[in-house]
Formats: C-alpha cells, structure tokens, sequence
C-alpha cells in the first residue's frame, strides 16, 4: 500500500436493505440557513444525514460547507426521508440529489445508485461521515464517499483524526462531535459499559466508551472488545469529559480499526 493510505474496517454489521435513493420532490429551496440546513420555501427544513463539520476555532470549515450548499437555493431538489420524524430542531433527515426524475429512473432502473449531495460533500472533503439513528444502509455508500478525501488528507482531513495521545486537542473538542484514532493501550470491562482506554490513566488520558449494543455489535462481527488491545482504533462522536476526554460509541459505523497506515504516522498516535 501507498505511504498514508488508510483502511477502515468497520467493527459492527451493517444494514441489508438499500440505501434510499432520493426520489421524492422537496419543494424548492430558500435559504441555507446558519447551521448549514436548507429551508424551503413551505418552511419545512432539511439536514444533510449522515454528516458533521468539526468545528474549529476559526469557522472556516462550516463556512465552506454553507458555501457548497448556496447553489441549492432556487433548486427543487429531489430527497429520500431517512427518518419519519423530525428532529428536535424541527429538520427531517434527508439524502438530497439535484437530478431530475428522468435521471433518477434512468440509474435505478440500471440498478445503479443515484449519487447525493451528502456524498459529494464527503468526497470534497467538506463534512465527514457521522453515524446516526436511521442512517443504516447508507453507511457503506457514505464511507466510500469519504474515502478518497480521508485519503488525500483533503478539506478537514487535513486536521483529521485527532491523535487519542493529544489530551489538549481532544479536550478542547467538549460538547462537539469529532474523530479521533489511537492504539489501544488497554481494554476495562464494566457492567454497562467497556473501555478502550488510549493512555495508562484514564482519569487524564483519552477513552472510547462501548455501549451495551456497540457491544452487541463487535461480538456480531465476530470481534470482543478485549480482541480491539493493541488495535489502531479510530472512533467518531461527541467528546465528552470522564476523568479525560471521551467519546461514547452507540452506534454502528462510530467505530473501526485501522487495518493499515504510514508508519511514521501511527507512530504518532
């Protein structure tokens, strides 16, 4: 393998069902909003699934997402619901493509997928793949999409993943969602709760907390959570603080191993 070419193996199974394609008319789009979501023009508003933007301290990377997003103002767009629901923010997940009907039929009836915006941002580099309720067989098309961007250490994988090492940087990340990669120095069990601990005290150093599904899910792939000592792990979510800073994995596709990379690069992880 090419120096810095990273392979993701994710640890748990992932959906059998297709991914929605997107198909159902949205109305037209009116605004990008401050947070990156698109308003309609019957008010309804629609996030992206399947997608964040680190922030950083600068903004400049939300800002090139809203940017990506502009030339969707006026479109009618086409989205597949990967929810019911609403959020509590009152926005319907979507996976949202600009070609027409004609064309949607056209790739489905040749049995190929009908590309989306979502993953186009991922391949430009200008959002990265977050799990999420509802995401399930779009998980695979969304990695792949991200693959070459994560590859070439493009857009926000230029600062991306944070070493599990630098507790600073993790720490400074509390209450957003970002991406971490590590060697797993130890696994602790717990009831609820196991822990694949990054440093020798895990009141100051980096954790990935699995939950009892993330469990369920590693032990499906065939792989324990004491099977992942000595892995290079990396790990998407919400840094929380427990004792050091921490990431909880729930769901599938927040975690994976790193089958593969630069030497000199792990080594700094």
């Amino acid at each position: 393998m090419g120096a810095g070419l990273l392979l993701l193996t994710p640890v748990a199974p992932l959906a059998a069902q297709d991914c929605p394609s997107p198909a159902q008319p949205a109305g037209r789009v009116a605004a990008v909003d401050g947070f990156g979501d698109l308003v309609l023009e019957d008010g309804r508003v629609l996030r992206l699934a399947g997608l964040a933007v680190p922030a950083d301290a600068s903004g400049a990377g939300e800002a090139a997402y809203r940017a990506a997003l502009a030339p969707l103002v006026g479109q009618a767009p086409r989205i597949a619901l990967l929810t019911e629901r609403p959020d509590r923010h009152g926005r319907l997940a979507v996976r949202l493509a600009v070609q027409d009907a004609d064309d949607a039929a056209t790739l489905q009836a040749a049995s190929l997928p009908v590309p989306s915006v979502n993953e186009r941002l991922l391949t430009q580099g200008l959002a990265v793949m977050r799990p999420e309720p509802g995401l399930g067989a779009c998980l695979p098309a969304l990695l792949a999409a991200e693959a070459p961007a994560r590859q070439a250490k493009r857009g926000l994988w230029a600062d991306l993943p944070v070493p599990a090492r630098d507790v600073a940087r993790l720490s400074a990340q509390e209450g957003r969602f970002t991406i971490l990669a590590g060697r797993v120095l130890s696994v602790g069990k717990g009831r609820a709760v196991d822990y694949l601990n990054f440093g020798p005290v895990w009141r100051n150093d980096a954790t990935v907390r699995l939950t009892k599904p993330a469990r369920a899910a590693l032990e499906a792939a065939g792989t324990s959570p004491d099977g992942l000592a000595g892995a290079l792990i990396l790990a998407r979510g919400v840094v929380h603080a427990a004792g050091g800073p921490a990431i909880t994995v729930e769901e599938a596709g927040q975690i994976a191993r790193l089958d593969e990379w630069d030497g000199k690069r792990a080594g700094t992880w």
